[in-house]
């Protein structure tokens, strides 16, 4: 019974041992693929909080760099508010300065040369009132033609102010061609060359104290203009607006200093800016008596070719405001008017609509 006992219980042994091997193989082989899930899992989460760091840490940066950008406008904001302040004071105190110009003493020659067209009694009357509410103007007009036309004196003589009315006609190889832009060939150069002649035949040398300045006619000026350049030594000069292509252009300036040019076309001109940005002190011109405007210069350089024999460089220009920021003349231009619907106009006996001045 013993040995019989002890061979089932060997039997058994034998039966049990590969039983046991295949559950520790099993559970070798669970707890190694446990093991492996595990660490697939630590590195996913690693990976998921790396990810969620840098998605964290880049929201901080949108939020650093707008915070970062509404402070730079706020400083912006601030800095224009100061230069603004700055600019206020300096024209407050060159208004000051013009007030102490003995406006009694020193007259401005307007020149305006003019052409017979449909707008030109419109231009002239707004011009004309303008001009009004200056203090000792003399407005010298200039038609392009042989003669002295009644429209114009009649604009002259209703405006009330001191002018001189003369004529001269261009001459035919200056006059546009149809199919010719406008920038081709100089326009007013005849007459305002005939208001220098005017000006040296009746004005002697030292004993006039005036200021000359050449406005179109169809320009846009603000009164304060006048009285700003009344003060000039030799040269002012000023920015002008609606100009070039540009909102303004002109001379850059600080604290009555000129430091640059805004200007876009051919800013390497010995005088780049425009008829209405600057006045000549008489006495200059009537120094030069030779000085006068070129219609054989590109286009661009009729300023230049009278400044050319007035001044040596731009270093001899004066400004009349400290910062040059004002605006107080626009290049406007009046659109030519179109009067194709006239012939549909019912005539009424008795009435002549043609002798009704426009």
């Amino acid at each position: 019974m013993p040995s019989l006992r002890r061979r089932l219980c060997h039997n058994q042994w034998i039966i049990l041992l590969p039983i046991v091997c295949l559950v520790l193989t099993v559970w070798l082989v669970y707890s190694n693929n446990k093991n492996c899930m595990d660490g697939k899992q630590s590195d996913q989460e690693r990976l998921e909080t790396f990810e969620s760091t840098i998605q964290a840490i880049k929201r901080q940066k949108e939020v650093l760099l707008n915070s970062l950008a509404s402070k730079e406008r706020e400083l912006r904001k601030v800095k224009l508010e100061l230069l603004s302040q700055k600019w206020a004071q300096e024209d407050q105190q060159s208004s000051l300065a013009d007030d102490k110009v003995n406006k009694s003493s020193i007259t401005i020659y307007v020149v305006t040369p003019t052409h017979t067209r449909p707008t030109q009694k419109a231009d002239l009357i707004r011009l004309s009132q303008t001009l009004q509410h200056v203090h000792n103007i003399h407005w010298i007009v200039i038609e392009d033609a042989n003669a002295t036309s009644k429209l114009v004196t009649n604009v002259l003589k209703r405006s009330k102010l001191p002018y001189t009315q003369l004529s001269i006609r261009t001459p035919s190889f200056l006059l546009r061609q149809k199919k010719e832009p406008k920038w081709k060939k100089p326009r007013g150069v005849a007459q305002r060359n005939r208001a220098l002649l005017w000006l040296r035949e009746h004005k002697q040398l030292k004993k006039s104290k005036g200021i000359v300045y050449f406005a179109d006619d169809d320009n846009t000026y603000d009164k304060d203009l006048f009285d700003k350049f009344r003060n000039t030594k030799r040269v002012s000069v000023w920015p002008v607006g609606l100009v070039g292509g540009l909102r303004f252009e002109g001379p850059r300036c600080s604290h009555w200093k000129i430091t640059g040019w805004r200007v876009v076309f051919d800013p390497n001109r010995p005088f780049p800016f425009d008829m209405a940005g600057f006045a000549i002190n008489l006495e200059l011109i009537l120094e030069n008596y030779k000085a006068h405007f070129s219609a054989s210069v590109a286009p661009g350089y009729l300023e230049s070719s009278l400044l050319s024999s007035l001044v040596r460089s731009k270093d001899e220009l004066e400004t009349i405001t400290p910062n040059c920021r004002a605006i107080l003349v626009w290049h406007t231009t009046t659109p030519r008017v179109d009067f194709k619907r006239e012939p549909y106009v019912k005539s009424v006996s008795g009435l002549d609509d043609s002798q009704v001045e426009v």
